[in-house]
């Protein structure tokens, strides 16, 4: 049950369990043909099972550094990060460690750090990781989306959440307080530096950018 929570989704299909078990018992406990009886099933490649996992926060950090391409001088901050996320490492005592599901994840705060994290990240307020993202040749707010998407998801983004960021990105800009609330000033002593006083065009592509991976897609896997 944990290797299909862990894959496929937070309720797996009992179908699925039950093949599972069956070939665990059959294989006297061999994980390598369990895992070949999960992957070749039609239930991992179904439609339900697609993103149907809540990144865990360390998942999110991992993923959102590996989008962006970032490059990692020192991992101190990203450390606290996980901290801030609600999952700092090695935090739980084996052999339960972390929750498999994703409520733990859920709330609105968990989220809303999330968001923050990677408004940090893009707009390289993170000591120690800077983000090189791609340069703004778009022609308007709808082409910058797009090419952000493929650069960071590989286009894989759905309509509404590229409607919602464009939209977001021609709205009337909000105060600073209000859209990075959490993460500014906290430097020294805490996780992120000042913004970086660049141009407009490269503060857009990194606030869009940001909101990407703070988006309810890149959330799941």
């Amino acid at each position: 049950t944990k290797l299909a929570t862990r894959f496929v989704s937070d309720t797996p299909p009992q179908a699925l369990v039950d093949r599972m078990t069956k070939t665990y018992l059959k294989s006297h406990g061999d994980i390598r043909q369990v895992l070949r009886t999960m992957f070749r099933s039609p239930e991992f490649w179904s439609r339900d099972a697609y993103r149907a996992k809540l990144k865990t926060p360390l998942e999110f950090v991992a993923s959102s550094l590996r989008a962006t391409g970032a490059e990692i001088d020192n991992t101190a901050a990203l450390t606290g990060s996980l901290d801030r996320l609600g999952m700092p490492l090695y935090g739980v005592q084996q052999p339960n460690g972390y929750s498999l599901k994703g409520d733990p994840w859920l709330g609105a705060e968990s989220l809303l750090a999330r968001l923050n994290f990677a408004l940090a990240l893009t707009s390289n307020r993170i000591p120690g990781v800077r983000v090189t993202l791609p340069s703004n040749g778009a022609q308007d707010s709808s082409q910058l989306e797009a090419q952000l998407e493929r650069s960071l998801m590989d286009g894989r983004v759905s309509d509404h959440t590229h409607e919602t960021i464009v939209s977001e990105m021609e709205a009337p800009p909000p105060t600073p307080a209000s859209a990075t609330a959490k993460v500014a000033g906290a430097h020294p002593g805490g996780l992120f530096a000042p913004a970086n006083q660049t141009g407009s065009a490269a503060n857009i592509t990194a606030t869009a950018a940001g909101l990407l991976l703070g988006s309810p897609d890149f959330q799941r896997r």
